[in-house]
């Protein structure tokens, strides 16, 4: 038997609860879990870092990437067109301790603009960093077969596999893996503990054939919607039944898949809700109250880039939106002019980890270290290769 207490660090209250069957998939924070249950087990992960930048779209042909399988320090760089816009990377290095929202580094930032001028050598440095929109990083949590003391080792020589774990107590933990296989991973947890627990009265798995939400069709047999009948029959039955205009229509479709309709008369039952918040955006007044009513959203971060990609690829204006955004969650959750404030401060802290953007005086401008000086440019300016 388990006793659990968890923090709800957004509302502000703990839960806690006593559990007979426990499973645990807690990513680079594994260990850390798996010593509450046992303080002498081994480190079984290795947390490892990949960070990333987005480009104007310009920086590379808008159908094909570009891999570099060897940098100057053997790490792996692609460029790649996603979303009108150029993802830059880099394959993981180990980083030091579990994080929940690691920073690019500025040695990372500086290696990758040391990277993609050794791609375009007649850019300066400077034109190159002035171009990138945003940053993000992430932690991987791979996993190793047997910890080893003082061990040397390389991450590329770890396996991106998945390990399940069954402690003495009963404490199922899922390590490693990837996005890829997390059905996989999840039937075989769910197997190993029924099998555990003696469970005879449950059926087999039906996760391979579980459809998606947002996709048409939940039949598990039924054929799949190919991408153009979805564009071309889909937006433009909304478009008819509802009455919208067939834009406003195939980008619902397109961002909601088969919610667009229930996310369509949702947006006509207010003239409010129809309301662009920004002529920079494609973001409605009622989007951003049916993402916290129906998504979850829990603050305008989950919306800028959890909901949509627009802190990711349109940095340039979100400063601009955040206001709006703090006032609809403000109206929605009945925050105070105190809580408002609080909210707005804490959101532009976030931002500041992951925009090369500020927000002040210098709102259109960019700072970034290059070769310990400190370089003050424009906002960037897409610069056509």
């Amino acid at each position: 038997f388990f006793f659990f207490q968890a923090e709800d660090g957004i509302r502000d209250f703990c839960l806690s609860r006593g559990l007979g069957d426990v499973y645990k998939r807690q990513g680079v924070f594994a260990d850390q879990v798996r010593k509450k249950d046992d303080p002498h087990c081994g480190e079984r992960i290795v947390p490892t870092l990949g960070s990333h930048l987005i480009m104007p779209g310009s920086w590379i042909h808008k159908k094909k990437g570009i891999l570099i399988p060897k940098t100057s320090d053997g790490r792996v760089l692609f460029l790649l067109p996603w979303l009108k816009h150029t993802l830059v990377g880099t394959t993981d290095i180990q980083y030091h301790e579990p994080d929940s929202d690691p920073p690019v580094s500025m040695d990372d930032l500086l290696f990758l603009v040391k990277e993609i001028s050794s791609l375009y050598p007649n850019v300066e440095k400077t034109a190159i960093s002035n171009n990138i929109t945003s940053r993000w990083a992430g932690l991987r949590p791979l996993v190793r077969e047997a910890p080893v003391e003082g061990e040397n080792f390389h991450t590329k020589n770890i396996a991106r596999k998945h390990v399940i774990e069954v402690s003495k107590s009963g404490l199922i933990s899922v390590m490693g893996g990837k996005w890829t296989v997390y059905r996989s991973m999840g039937e075989e947890a769910v197997d190993i503990a029924l099998k555990q627990y003696e469970r005879s009265d449950v059926g087999p798995s039906i996760t391979k054939s579980l459809r998606l939400i947002g996709e048409f069709d939940k039949t598990p047999n039924s054929p799949r919607v190919s991408d153009a009948d979805y564009k071309k029959v889909y937006y433009q039955r909304i478009a008819r039944q509802l009455g919208l205009p067939e834009a406003d229509a195939k980008f619902l479709a397109r961002k909601y898949g088969d919610r667009a309709v229930d996310v369509a008369r949702f947006l006509l039952q207010d003239p409010k809700y129809m309301t662009k918040l920004d002529d920079s955006f494609k973001l409605t007044y009622g989007e951003v109250v049916y993402q916290i009513r129906y998504e979850m959203a829990m603050t305008p971060i989950d919306v800028l880039f959890r909901r949509s990609r627009i802190g990711t690829l349109q940095s340039d204006g979100v400063y601009r939106l955040l206001p709006k955004l703090i006032n609809i969650f403000g109206e929605e959750f009945k925050w105070s002019e105190a809580e408002r404030k609080k909210r707005h401060e804490e959101a532009l802290r976030e931002l500041k980890v992951c925009l090369l953007y500020t927000s002040d005086a210098a709102d259109d401008l960019l700072c970034v270290d290059l070769g310990g000086r400190r370089i003050i440019k424009k906002k960037n300016k897409e610069m056509k290769l």
